[in-house]
């Protein structure tokens, strides 16, 4: 099952439902109160969570998106990796820019801190 969330706050449950299967999905409705996370904004702003099978959530969420409806989607654990790989990688100088520790061994020509 793969989880869209829907509406802002004034969508019929009900109506939301029937659109659904009477367009060959089968879709389960899951109480908008249990389990909100940063990626169910709809569920933040007062929408439903609509759970699909897999596959069909992003042709459910055109269809949805056509009746004008605001749809959301949770992305893909592997997207979401991705996407914090890269802004990982964004925050890592490039070699020879930035700062960097750099060790060298020693010649012996050191000067030494004389202890008070």
């Amino acid at each position: 099952m793969e989880q869209i969330a829907v509406g802002d706050g004034a969508a019929d449950v009900a109506m939301l439902m029937g659109v659904l299967e009477a367009h060959g999905f089968d879709p389960v409705a899951t109480d908008r109160h249990s389990g909100l996370t940063l990626s169910n904004l709809s569920q933040a702003i007062g929408g439903v969570r609509v759970l699909v099978r897999a596959g069909q959530a992003g042709e459910a969420g055109e269809l949805l998106t056509a009746l004008g409806m605001p749809v959301w989607s949770r992305p893909s654990w592997r997207t979401m990796v991705f996407f914090a790989f890269a802004w990982w990688l964004a925050h890592v100088p490039p070699p020879g820019l930035g700062s960097a520790l750099v060790l060298r061994p020693r010649t012996g020509n050191e000067t030494q801190l004389a202890d008070p």
